[in-house]
């Protein structure tokens, strides 16, 4: 009986181990994702602004 409670603890204790590993890989994962949407935002924000003087001179 004792043998069956502590395979069950460990087992969810490797569950809880997995879960919190892949939650964690996967919050990793938007946060980089996020960096480089806001990185190629003001990249673009950067060109927008280098090209607007230019349009202002051709009209």
């Amino acid at each position: 009986m004792q043998v069956k409670n502590r395979q069950r603890e460990s087992n969810l204790y490797r569950t809880v181990i997995a879960f919190t590993d892949t939650s964690l890989m996967i919050g990793k994962r938007i946060v980089i994702i996020l960096f480089t949407i806001k990185l190629l935002t003001q990249t673009v924000d950067l060109i927008i602004d280098q090209l607007r003087p230019d349009f202002h001179f051709i009209s």
